[in-house]
């Protein structure tokens, strides 16, 4: 671990081991952003990314699914948006 000293006396920590987890937990899902076409709404962007991350903390059993009246999965987080369609 490397410590990197700033203009403000805070101390800033760097660590390869945090940022490969971080970069492998994201692979998967921006491999999927990259082959969809740019987005030109940011509304549309962010309810995308949100329920392509949703997805990926399902599969990964980070967040437990809950079904509607309807059948569909709704998140336990209230914030989290689910795509429509």
């Amino acid at each position: 671990m490397r410590f990197k000293h700033s203009k403000k006396r805070s101390t800033i920590r760097t660590a390869k081991c945090f940022t490969n987890r971080i970069e492998r937990d994201h692979r998967g899902i921006k491999q999927r952003i990259r082959v969809m076409q740019t987005f030109q709404v940011f509304r549309n962007a962010q309810s995308m990314i949100g329920g392509i991350e949703l997805a990926h903390q399902f599969r990964k059993g980070k967040r437990r699914r809950r079904l509607n009246k309807q059948g569909r999965v709704v998140s336990v987080n209230p914030w989290m948006v689910l795509p429509a369609g």
